[in-house]
């Protein structure tokens, strides 16, 4: 699939944005620390993050890796300090021999719609920390949360644009006007006439006429009404797709016992994301700072 287009939706659907947002804010909730054994290995890890600003290089990764199921961070590496920066995932891919095993990435800077090889740039699998989200199989991508939503929040920002629209159309109920009578029949130019009249009321509120014409409003009912089921449905559905908690979204009308179930449930997912980022920092970003300092 297109990381461009799981981009495209995440700066679109705000639900989108808001569920991703989420994430990350209870992956890093109000920071992280460093343990070990090691009081030394501990100092040089500590003064690497606060040197590099490492927090916050760690929310655009892994926004990132939720948007897109793939987040990639360039390891620069020399032989006094080693620099980190986020690279966009719409322009990475990964380098893979035919038995699965990496050996390499390749950023391509070039335009999208004409291949140039020149425009290849080449990395060694370690200067790349690759942080996949929900990988199927052995899959050189992560899906992300985004994609298997796709339908669902197109379906949602239809219904939504189709009920506006419909209820800007009839915002005002319409006027039917009955001309004459089987005693007094009008003519065509009468009800043209007429009709025109009509068509620029603008704020005209009063009308004078004789006894052949016969007001009435056309009434189409609670047009917002019509859409409400359908418009809870895509949300409801969205919400098992990110597995978030409808509370956490700000929905308040769910039952404080099953409010706390499906926290519980969140949190726990929460930690299966958290394990798999400590990970892949603790062996691709911080041990090889470790190694350069002699440890």
């Amino acid at each position: 699939f297109s990381f461009i287009e799981m981009e495209k939706l995440f700066k679109k659907y705000g639900l989108a944005k808001a569920a991703i947002d989420k994430h990350i804010d209870f992956i890093l909730s109000s920071g992280f620390y460093i343990t070990s054994k090691d009081k030394r290995a501990e100092t040089i890890i500590n003064d690497f993050i606060q040197k590099e600003g490492f927090d916050q290089l760690l929310r655009a990764w892994i926004q990132e890796a939720l948007i897109k199921g793939n987040g990639f961070m360039e390891i620069a590496m020399n032989k006094k300090e080693i620099k980190l920066q986020v690279v966009n995932a719409n322009n990475i891919y990964v380098d893979r021999t035919k038995t699965g095993k990496i050996v390499g990435y390749n950023q391509y800077v070039g335009e999208f719609n004409r291949f140039d090889i020149k425009k290849i740039i080449p990395f060694f699998p370690q200067e790349i920390a690759h942080l996949k989200i929900d990988t199927v199989g052995d899959d050189a991508y992560g899906m992300g949360l985004l994609v298997s939503a796709m339908k669902t929040l197109d379906n949602l920002g239809r219904a939504e644009e189709d009920m506006h629209i419909l209820i800007n159309r009839k915002a005002n109920a319409p006027i039917h006007a009955k001309l004459g009578s089987v005693e007094q029949p009008v003519t065509a130019s009468d009800v043209i006439d007429f009709g025109s009249r009509l068509e620029y009321l603008n704020n005209l509120h009063e009308w004078a006429t004789d006894h052949r014409v016969e007001f009435k409003v056309i009434d189409f009912g609670n047009l917002a009404e019509k859409f409400a089921t359908v418009l809870e449905h895509d949300k409801e559905v969205l919400f098992y797709i990110f597995q978030i908690p409808p509370t956490i979204m700000g929905l308040s009308n769910i039952p404080e016992g099953l409010s706390d179930v499906q926290l519980d449930a969140f949190e726990r997912r929460i930690k299966s994301l958290q394990a798999n980022i400590e990970k892949i920092i603790e062996e691709q970003i911080f041990i090889p700072i470790l190694r350069m300092n002699g440890l």
